[in-house]
């Protein structure tokens, strides 16, 4: 709530935006166009117009309304202000603003929110199965709950805003979880920013689209004497009209830097010199302020916070700022007086919000300030690198806090290329849970055909069988666990398809002779005679399945001084592969690809 306080206080006019969304949300559409017929729609393709009846909807269920805008424009702050109103108004409202936390990026925790807030009960068994699979598992059972959904006595109002910056929304399709309406007595206003991948998605959906206008000039001028009047400064008419007649003026963002601009800049007689060199464009004035940023700050801080900030996953708490802006090596933190003046410095830029554990954490405060420090200090590549390095380093050796070294390591040695760091943290760290997701992208991507001539498969000897510890820090046999995660494999539920295979650019070392392979732990010869005993053929051989041709993994019970055994996967890290064919089961490291 804190986040819609902030962001409301922002908005200035807007008035009739304002009303056109309440009216939207109390049902009194009867006025308004587009909004109670299907007449725009009669003359579209077949083939254009939104799926109804995948979802079970009616021509009669209210359409969606998307609220675009370019950046900088105030859709966030007018969709704020609308959601405040609505709840004093007293209406039900379902809300979420991309941005507003760490986790509001994430398409599965929208969904997840989105499907108990509409659901009769969010506490029911299959309610939690359903949000614990994934998107497309969770949007088929929303598609299968609309019947129920319909049957809602209680109006209810959905707001989602920032739709462009959920991850992946630069993919198409990100929104295939999205119905083209709602049934029943659910409205829904969504958000998103003019000419992005997502509007163009949003468009598919045929919505009420509405897109909003410059500001009006008498608007502009409120809104500058309200930001420079809290400092007891005012402009003349003279400037107040070259200022809020530029092109950029239709931003309220655009102003307001502009204003802080003028806040700071301490010539009056240059005054009217200074509005006539401000840009045109939102861009360009970000880039002008940055600049003389730079100029005047002695310390070298600011720099190193907005690319700190920037590099970060979801923003980064005041306490582990202060140590970055120091010496972490030598545990110094940068001055408070110091922070507080660069803090004071940069407060149009930045805000704060508080994460699930109550920890505060210090983000920007629009996306187009992110986007002007990547292109101002983060548009080379290896620069990139170099300060997710420098977080990565951070947490790996001088964070002493447990969920964030968990949290934020693995993400920064990705984003600075250092996937060897992972596979070796990943080893000491039996958090597997929260690793997956690099399972998955650093796993070779090559599927092979088992058995075929170009393929090979692993195995390790008795003696590294029996150790622990090799592929990942945990309490189990190498010979019991997965080789990706660590997770225990019951010997009953294995199979040939939780055998790892190597496909042919990964096999090297794996056979070195036809008659011997190597452990693939220790590097000792296994005799080609001995590997008879994970793939023989015949019933009356241990390891065999006599119900079938299929093989079995030998138990170790059977097993001899040094005779070849398996290394598995489990299910997950399998990823449904079938007997005959899979993935590749090496992880890919830097030198490697």
């Amino acid at each position: 709530m804190a986040f819609i306080e902030n962001k409301a206080e922002f908005l200035l006019g807007r008035d009739e935006d304002l009303k056109y969304l309440l009216d939207y949300m109390k049902g009194l559409t009867g006025h308004l166009p587009k909004l109670s017929l299907d007449k725009d729609l009669k003359d579209e393709a077949e083939s254009d117009k939104p799926d109804m009846a995948k979802w079970n909807l009616e021509s009669s269920d209210p359409r969606l309304m998307a609220v675009i805008a370019p950046p900088g424009h105030g859709k966030s702050a007018l969709l704020a202000r609308a959601t405040k109103m609505a709840l004093q108004e007293g209406l039900d409202v379902f809300y979420h603003f991309v941005g507003s936390t760490s986790n509001s990026t994430s398409p599965h925790y929208l969904l997840t929110r989105l499907i108990k807030a509409l659901v009769t009960d969010p506490r029911d068994t299959a309610v939690r199965e359903a949000c614990e699979s994934g998107i497309s598992a969770m949007t088929e059972y929303l598609r299968s709950q609309m019947s129920q959904i319909r049957n809602r006595e209680q109006e209810l109002v959905l707001i989602i805003d920032g739709l462009d910056e959920l991850a992946g929304s630069s993919n198409s399709g990100h929104l295939d979880w999205l119905p083209p309406r709602f049934p029943g007595k659910i409205r829904c206003i969504l958000g998103a920013r003019l000419d992005t991948n997502t509007a163009s998605e949003l468009n598919k959906l045929k919505p009420v689209t509405r897109q909003l206008a410059d500001l009006p000039v008498s608007t502009r001028q409120e809104l500058v004497e309200h930001y420079l009047g809290k400092y007891t400064k005012k402009l003349d008419a003279e400037q107040l009209g070259l200022l809020t007649s530029s092109e950029g003026a239709a931003s309220p963002l655009w102003l307001a830097v502009a204003c802080e601009e003028l806040r700071v800049f301490g010539e009056f007689a240059k005054v009217t010199r200074k509005i006539q060199t401000f840009p045109d464009t939102l861009k360009g004035l970000l880039h002008n302020t940055m600049t003389r940023l730079l100029e005047e700050d002695e310390t070298n801080c600011i720099a190193k916070l907005l690319c700190l900030i920037e590099s970060s996953e979801h923003g980064l708490p005041e306490r582990e700022v202060l140590q970055l802006l120091g010496n972490p090596s030598e545990s110094v933190v940068v001055p408070l007086l110091t922070w507080a003046h660069h803090r004071r410095q940069l407060k149009l830029f930045l805000r704060t919000f508080k994460t699930s554990d109550n920890d505060e954490k210090i983000v920007f405060f629009h996306k187009a300030v992110s986007q002007a420090v990547q292109e101002h200090f983060l548009s080379a590549k290896e620069e990139q690198k170099k300060w997710h390095g420098y977080l990565a380093d951070y947490y790996d050796q001088y964070c002493d806090r447990p969920t964030l070294y968990e949290r934020d390591l693995l993400y920064q040695l990705y984003e600075s290329g250092q996937k060897k760091r992972i596979l070796d943290h990943m080893k000491k760290s039996q958090r597997s849970g929260i690793h997956y997701h690099y399972f998955k992208v650093l796993r070779c991507r090559q599927f092979i055909f088992r058995r075929g001539p170009f393929e090979h498969k692993p195995v390790m000897c008795t003696f590294c069988a029996n150790k622990h510890g090799d592929f990942v820090n945990t309490p189990f046999a190498n010979k019991d666990c997965c080789y990706h995660c660590g997770k225990f494999l019951p010997h009953f539920s294995r199979d040939e398809r939780h055998s790892v295979w190597f496909c042919t650019q990964h096999s090297h070392g794996v056979k070195t002779f036809a008659f011997q392979v190597n452990c693939h732990i220790c590097g000792r010869f296994i005799r080609q005679a001995d590997m008879n005993r994970t793939s023989g053929s015949h019933p009356a051989t241990p390891g065999m399945d006599s119900r079938s041709s299929q093989t079995l993994p030998v138990s170790p019970h059977f097993q001899g001084v040094n005779c070849p055994v398996p290394i598995l996967l489990c299910d997950m890290c399998n990823m449904g592969s079938s007997l005959h064919s899979g993935r590749c089961g090496k992880m890919v490291t830097d030198d490697e690809e």
